[in-house]
This record gives structure tokens, sequence and C-alpha cells, in this order.
């Protein structure tokens, strides 16, 4: 199932409400009725900017994967290919893994 059209925004009257450009509702952060404190409303502006940035940041390092794998195994060369893992290594999985986690759900 795929989430609803972004980008999404601030409600303009209610600080905490998310919603998408139609003003459809997405999401409420508000923990008090009535009353919107200041880490529910920095909640519903994480919330936006995450979400609205999610999709180019995962092609941002999809486009990075081939030059980071290149770059590790290049790094291996000077060391005559032993099994040994370096910091390349290290950046490849990390953005690896942040890959999977942003592909999960």
């Amino acid at each position: 199932m795929e989430h609803a059209s972004l980008p999404w925004r601030i409600n303009d009257t209610y600080s905490t409400l998310v919603e998408t450009e139609n003003r459809r509702i997405i999401a409420s952060t508000a923990t008090t009725s009535n009353q919107s404190t200041i880490k529910d409303n920095a909640n519903a502006a994480f919330i936006v900017r995450a979400c609205n940035c999610h999709d180019e940041l995962v092609r941002a390092l999809e486009a990075c994967l081939p030059s980071i794998k290149a770059d590790a195994e290049a790094s291996h060369l000077t060391d005559g290919f032993r099994n040994v893992r370096n910091s390349h290594d290290d950046v490849l999985e990390f953005v690896e893994s942040a890959l999977k986690l942003a592909k999960a759900f």
C-alpha cells in the first residue's frame, strides 16, 4: 500500500497536524487536548521533514553505492586482497544497512 502523496506539510492552523497539499490529515502529534507543546510542534515538523526528503535521500545513497563499493574493493588492492576489514568496508556496510532500513516498509 502506498502512503499519501508527498510533499506533506504542517497545517496552517494547528501546528501539530501533518497534512497533504490537499489538506488531508496524515498525523497528529498533539499529546494534550487543545494545547500543543513545543515538543509536539517539533515532532510534527520532524515527520514532515523526514518524509519529504526520504525518497531523495534513498536515491542519493543508491547513486553513491556503486562508487562506495568500488572504493571498498580498491582499498584491498594495496593490502594484497587479505581478508582484513578496513574503514572503506565499514562505510559500505553503513550505507547498505541504511538503505535496507529505509526500504524496509
